[in-house]
C-alpha cells in the first residue's frame, strides 16, 4: 500500500522553519497533534526554542519531538512485552565469548573453531577481548540492517588474520547463539532494538497507542538502515509523512550527487514527491584560506569572524575533528560562545592522568620496580599539581611544591624505583619532604599516605573489573576531596570527572565479568577502550550567539555564516576504517554499506550545510608532512567547490589580494635598516659586562671556548644565561659515565709510577681488570645502563685497556695525573682566568707531552695546514669588531677544537707547573683514542721542524687564544652558527632556532 508523497524541503531553506510550516499545514493549525521523528536530538532543541518564541504571541501546544532511538523504544513498548535492558559493550563481549565456546562444541573435534576455542579457554578474555569488541559491533550493525549474517566460508583474504577468518566463517552460528542469549537475559543493543521493532512492524500490528490520532512526520533522514527502512515504511503506509531536507531536483537526474541516497529511497518505495516551499535563492559567498598548520588557520579566524558585525546573523564555527575544540576556543573573539558537540573523554586532562597511571604500572618490572620516567610523568601531571590539603590550622596547603620536590628526587635517583621508596617513610618520599617546614611536611606525609595507593599501588594489584572500578573510585575521590573548589574553574574537566563517576565506574562494577581474573594488559585495554567511547555532551544554552560545533552536529541546522576549519581529506570525508575483522572490501558480502556509502553521507552533510549559508569561510592545511604517506591535502569536497568556482569564472583560482583564496604568510619582522631579523643576539653594555665578569670570576674551560667557536649564540645561552637541560637519568649508553670510569681506572693504575720512568709493561693487566670491575660495581649511575650495554662494558672495557697498555709509548718520567691547570692572562684590560684538567703529562725524549684520553672515536684535531697559513695569523692579530664574525667561523672550521692548544697555553702559564718546565720544554699534546688501539693523535706533526713547533707553541697558540678572548669581549653580536653546522643536531637550544637539520 503506497503512502503519501514525500515532502521535500529545499536544502537552501531553513529546515526547522520549514518543518514548522509543514506541521501547521498538515495538522490544520494544531501542532500539538503532531509527532516529529528526527535522526538525532539536536534539531529538537532548535524546534522547541522556535515554538517557545512563537508561543509568546499565540500560545499553542507544541508537537512531540523524538529522536530515532526514542521512537524505536516507543514502538517496542507498544508491540512487545516491553523494552529490553540495554547491554553495555562489556556484557556483550562476555556473552559473545560464551557463544563462541558453545558454537565450538557443535563442531567436530579438530575444526578451526575448536582450536580457536581451546586458545580462548587457555588464555581467557585476554585473547578474545579485542576481537569480541569488533564482533559485537559487527553483529549490532548487521541487526540494524536486519541481516541474518551467515558465515563467510571464503573469507580467506590475505588482509585478515586467521583469527578473523574463523570468526567470519562461523558468524551465522555465533549470531544465532548470541541472539538467544540476549533474549534469555532480556537484553539488547541499539541495533537489536531496531531489528526487533522492524520485525514487529512486519506482523501488521495496530498503531502504537501514543501515536493514534497523531500526525506522524519522519523528517531529516538521509539513508535509513534496513531496520529503519522497514519500520518507516509501515508508518508511511499508515499515514505518516516522510520529509527530506535535500536538493529540490532530487526527483530528476540533475540532483546533486550527494543526494543519491534520497533518490534511491524515493525510487525503492515508488513514492511521489511534493515541494513544500520554493527554494530561497542563495548565492553563498565563498572564501578559502590555505594554511600550513592549524595555528596559521586560526590566525585569520578572529578577523574573518569580526568582518561582519551584524548580530542578527546566525554564525557557526564548524570543526572537522574534535581535537580542534580547545585551540579554537582560545582564539575566538566573541564572549557569547555556545558549544554544541560531544567532546571525547579520552582527550581530557583527566583521561591523560589515568593514562599516566597505566603507563607507570606497565613500566614495572618483575620485582615491582617502577620506571623513573613514567613516575616523573605522573607527578608532573597538572591534575595533581593543583591539589591541596587542609592543614592543622584549617589553612589550604598546596601540594605543588611537594610534587616539584618529588620531581627533583626522581631525576637524581635510580632508573628503576622500588615500591618501598614510595611507601610511607620511603627514601624517595623522605627526600622530597627534606627541608619543608614541619607543618607542611606533616600535611604532605598525610597526603602521600593516601595518594600513593590511589595513584600507584592499587592499580598494580588490580586483577578484576571490580578492582578497576575501585581504583577509579579512589582516584576520583582523591581529586574531589583535594581539589576543593578548583573544579569550578575547569568546567570541562569537571564534566569529564562526572562522566567517569556516573558512566565508566558503574559499567565495570555491574559487568557480567566483574569478578573474572584478567591480566593487567587486558584490564588496562578494557579501561582505555571504555574511555575512548565515552563522550561528554555539550548542549548550547541558549542556542544564540556564536555556535561551535562538529560537522555531524550541523545536521538539519541552518546558519547564515559558517567557518569550516581544517577541511582536509583525512578529516572530511575521513580515512576508511581499518577493521581487522571485516575489511571494507568484504563488507558488501554481508550486505553492509562500504566506505563509499559513508563518504556520500559525509558529502550530504557538507553540501547541505553550505546550500543555505550566505557566507562560508573554508580553511585547510596543506603541505604538512610528518611521514612519506602522511601529507595533508584539502578535502575532495573543497576541490569540488573550487572547481565549480573555476568553471563559473573561467579561470584557475589563485591566491591574491582580490581573490577568494588566501594563503598563510608570516614574514619575519624587519630591523630599522630593512634587513630581516636573524638568530644573532645583538650585544648590549650589560651583556659585555657579563662576559667580562664571567672571564674574570668564573673562568673559561676548553669546552666553553669550543662552544663559543662553534656558536657564540649557544655560548651566550649556556654560560651567561645559564640555561641548562633538566637532569635526567641515563637510560641508554652513557658515554660521559664510561669516560669518567676509564679516567678513574687509569689514574689509580698509573698512580704508583708517578715520578718514575713508565711504560705499558709496568702495569699488570690483571690489576687493571680488577680495578676496572671494582669501580664499575661502585658506580651506581652505570648500574642503570641497559643490561646488554653493561655486559658489553664488562667485557670490552678491560680488553681495550689491555690493548692500550700493549701499544703505549714509553715515557722517561710520568710527571702527573689528572693535573688541574690554572692560568690568568691579560686581554683588553681584563684578567681572564683559564681552567683545565690534563689527564696525563709525560716527559719523553723530545720533551714534555700533554695527553688526553678519548673513549669515543672523536678526532677533533686542527687541519694540518692551519699552522702554516701565515695570512690567517696576520688577520687574527689585525681583527677588530668592525670586521664581523667571518674570521671566527673560518677559524672554527679549521681548528675543530681548542682543547690541545688550550692545555699547552695553560701548562706554559700555570705557576704550579714551573718545576715541570725546568725538566724540559713542552713539545706536543695528543689525544689517545682508547676505543680502538690506544693510538696517539698529536696536535703537531712529528715531521714538523723543531723551530716551527716552538713557534706554534710560543707565538701562535697564545695569539690564537688572545684572538678568541678579544672576540668574546668586544664582538657586536652573539652570532648563530651557519645553518646546517655539524654541532647543531645535538645543540640543546636548537628548538629556539626553529631550524630543521638532516
Amino acid at each position: 500500500m503506497a503512502g503519501s508523497p514525500y515532502i521535500l524541503l529545499p536544502w537552501s531553506n531553513d529546515f526547522q522553519r520549514g518543518m514548522q510550516q509543514a506541521v501547521w499545514k498538515l495538522t490544520g493549525g494544531h501542532p500539538g497533534n503532531a509527532v516529529l521523528v528526527f535522526p538525532n536530538k539536536r534539531p529538537r532543541r532548535y524546534m522547541l526554542d522556535m515554538y517557545r518564541r512563537d508561543a509568546a504571541q499565540v500560545p499553542r501546544l507544541m508537537p512531540v519531538i523524538l529522536d530515532r532511538r526514542t521512537f524505536t523504544w516507543l514502538c517496542l513498548e507498544s508491540w512487545t512485552n516491553g523494552v529490553p535492558d540495554p547491554a553495555c559493550l562489556l556484557d556483550r563481549v562476555a556473552m559473545l565469548k560464551d557463544c563462541v565456546l558453545k558454537a565450538a562444541q557443535e563442531k567436530t573435534s579438530g575444526s578451526a573453531l575448536c582450536r580457536l576455542a581451546g586458545e580462548i579457554e587457555a588464555k581467557g578474555m585476554a585473547s578474545f577481548y579485542p576481537w569480541g569488541i569488533r564482533l559485537a559491533r559487527l553483529l549490532d550493525e548487521c541487526d540494524s540492517h536486519i541481516l541474518d549474517a551467515a558465515g563467510l566460508t571464503y573469507a580467506d583474504d590475505e588482509n585478515i588474520s586467521q583469527y578473523a577468518s574463523i570468526l567470519l566463517e562461523n558468524l551465522g552460528a555465533i549470531r544465532r547463539l548470541y541472539h538467544a542469549r540476549m533474549s534469555e537475559k532480556n537484553m539488547s543493543s541499539s541495533g537489536l532494538e531496531a531489528r526487533l521493532a522492524a520485525q514487529a512492524s512486519q506482523k501488521s500490528p495496530e498503531m502504537p497507542q501514543r501515536l493514534r490520532g497523531k500526525m506522524l512526520l519522519i523528517a531529516g533522514f538521509v539513508r535509513p538502515n534496513g531496520a529503519e527502512n522497514t519500520l518507516f515504511r509501515y508508518f508511511w503506509e499508515h499515514g505518516a509523512h516522510i520529509c527530506l531536507h535535500t536538493d529540490p531536483l532530487v526527483p530528476s537526474p540533475n540532483a546533486h550527487w550527494s543526494c543519491q541516497d534520497h533518490s534511491a529511497w524515493i525510487r525503492s518505495w515508488h513514492a511521489g514527491t511534493i515541494l513544500l516551499e520554493k527554494p530561497i535563492p542563495v548565492a553563498p559567498t565563498l572564501r578559502f584560506f590555505a594554511g600550513y598548520d592549524l595555528h596559521s588557520q586560526l590566525s585569520s579566524l578572529p578577523e574573518n569572524l569580526e568582518s561582519c558585525n551584524d548580530r542578527r546573523l546566525k554564525k557557526a564555527v564548524v570543526l572537522s575533528h574534535d581535537s580542534l575544540l580547545l585551540p579554537v576556543l582560545h582564539c575566538l573573539p566573541d564572549s557569547n560562545i555556545n558549544i554544541s558537540l560531544g567532546y571525547p573523554l579520552q582527550r581530557s586532562m583527566l583521561a591523560q592522568l589515568i593514562e599516566r597511571v597505566l603507563l607507570l604500572c606497565e613500566s614495572s618490572d618483575a620485582n615491582g620496580r617502577l620506571h623513573w620516567k613514567e613516575l616523573l610523568g605522573l607527578v608532573r601531571h597538572p591534575c595533581l599539581r593543583i591539589l591541596k590539603v587542609i592543614g592543622e590550622s584549617g589553612e589550604d596547603i598546596p601540594m605543588a611544591s611537594l610534587f616539584r620536590r618529588m620531581d627533583s628526587a626522581i631525576r637524581s635517583g635510580e632508573r628503576m624505583i622500588p615500591r618501598q621508596a614510595l611507601e610511607s617513610g620511603g627514601s624517595l618520599l623522605l627526600q622530597a619532604e627534606t627541608g619543608m617546614p614541619a607543618a607542611i611536611a606533616t600535611a604532605a606525609r598525610r597526603f602521600l599516605e593516601r595518594a600513593m595507593p590511589v595513584l600507584v599501588f592499587n592499580w598494580l594489584e588490580a586483577r578484576t573489573l571490580s578492582d578497576l572500578s575501585s581504583c577509579l573510585e579512589g582516584l576520583c575521590s582523591l581529586l574531589l576531596d583535594c581539589g576543593g573548589d578548583i573544579w569550578e574553574k575547569f568546567p570541562l574537566d569537571a564534566e569529564c570527572l562526572a562522566r567517569i563517576i556516573q558512566n565508566v565506574t558503574p559499567s565495570f562494577s555491574s559487568s557480567m565479568m566483574v569478578n573474572e581474573t584478567l591480566p593487567q594488559e587486558t584490564l588496562f585495554t578494557i579501561l582505555r577502550q571504555e574511555l575512548a567511547i565515552q563522550r561528554v555532551p555539550f548542549e548550547a544554552d541558549p542556542i544564540e550567539g556564536l555556535q561551535v560545533l562538529g560537522m555531524l552536529e550541523t545536521r538539519l541546522l541552518h546558519f547564515d555564516e559558517v567557518h569550516l576549519l581544517d577541511m582536509t581529506e583525512d578529516a572530511l570525508p575521513g580515512e576508511p576504517s581499518r577493521d581487522p575483522l571485516l575489511p571494507d572490501n568484504l563488507r558488501p558480502l554481508l550486505g553492509l554499506p562500504d566506505s563509499n556509502s559513508r563518504d556520500r553521507l559525509a558529502a550530504h552533510t557538507f553540501f547541505r550545510l553550505l546550500a543555505g549559508v550566505k557566507k562560508a569561510f573554508i580553511y585547510w592545511q596543506e603541505g604538512v608532512q610528518s611521514g612519506l604517506m602522511d601529507k595533508k591535502t584539502r578535502s575532495r569536497f573543497v576541490e569540488e567547490l573550487i572547481w565549480s568556482w573555476e568553471k563559473q569564472h573561467g579561470k584557475i583560482l589563485k591566491s591574491g589580494a582580490e581573490s577568494p583564496l588566501q594563503e598563510a604568510d608570516f614574514p619575519l619582522p624587519e630591523h630599522a635598516d630593512g634587513t630581516q631579523t636573524c638568530l644573532d643576539i645583538k650585544r648590549t653594555p650589560d651583556m659585555n659586562g657579563a662576559v667580562a665578569d664571567f672571564l674574570e670570576q668564573n673562568g673559561l674551560s676548553s669546552s666553553a671556548i669550543d662552544s663559543y667557536l662553534a656558536c657564540p649564540r649557544q655560548f651566550f645561552l649556556r654560560y651567561l644565561c645559564r640555561f641548562r637541560e633538566p637532569d635526567a637519568i641515563q637510560e641508554d649508553d652513557d658515554p660521559i659515565g664510561v669516560g669518567n670510569l676509564i679516567h678513574a681506572v687509569l689514574e689509580e693504575s698509573f698512580a704508583p709510577f708517578l715520578g718514575r720512568a713508565f711504560s705499558g709493561s709496568s702495569v699488570e693487566a690483571g690489576c687493571v681488570t680488577e680495578i676496572f670491575l671494582k669501580k664499575l660495581r661502585q658506580d651506581t649511575s652505570l648500574q642503570n645502563l641497559p643490561l646488554q650495554s653493561l655486559f658489553m662494558l664488562e667485557e670490552a672495557g678491560p680488553k681495550r685497556l689491555r690493548t692500550y697498555l700493549e701499544n703505549m709509548p714509553a715515557s722517561n718520567e710520568l710527571l702527573c695525573l689528572e693535573k688541574t691547570l690554572h692560568a690568568a692572562i691579560e686581554v683588553q684590560g681584563h684578567t681572564c682566568i683559564l681552567l683545565g684538567k690534563a689527564d696525563r703529562i709525560d716527559l719523553r725524549d723530545n720533551g714534555i707531552i700533554i695527553l688526553d684520553y678519548k673513549t669515543g672515536k672523536t678526532r677533533r684535531l686542527p687541519d694540518s695546514d692551519i699552522w702554516k697559513d701565515e695570512g690567517l695569523w696576520k688577520r687574527l692579530d689585525a681583527w677588530t669588531p668592525q670586521d664581523g664574525d667571518g674570521l671566527l667561523a673560518e677559524l672554527a672550521g679549521k681548528l675543530k677544537s681548542v682543547q690541545l692548544p688550550f692545555y699547552i697555553m695553560l701548562f706554559n702559564h700555570d705557576p704550579t707547573c714551573a718545576a715541570f718546565r725546568k725538566k724540559g720544554k713542552i713539545a706536543n699534546a695528543a689525544l689517545i683514542e682508547l676505543a680502538s688501539e690506544g693510538k696517539e693523535f698529536r696536535l703537531l706533526s712529528p715531521d714538523m721542524e723543531s723551530i716551527a713547533m716552538q713557534d706554534v707553541i710560543q707565538r701562535k697558540i697564545p695569539a690564537l687564544l688572545h684572538f678568541i678572548l678579544r672576540h668574546m669581549l668586544t664582538a657586536a653580536t652573539f652570532s648563530a652558527a651557519t645553518e646546517g653546522a655539524r654541532h647543531c643536531t645535538v645543540c640543546p637550544f636548537k628548538d629556539s632556532c626553529k631550524r630543521i637539520y638532516q
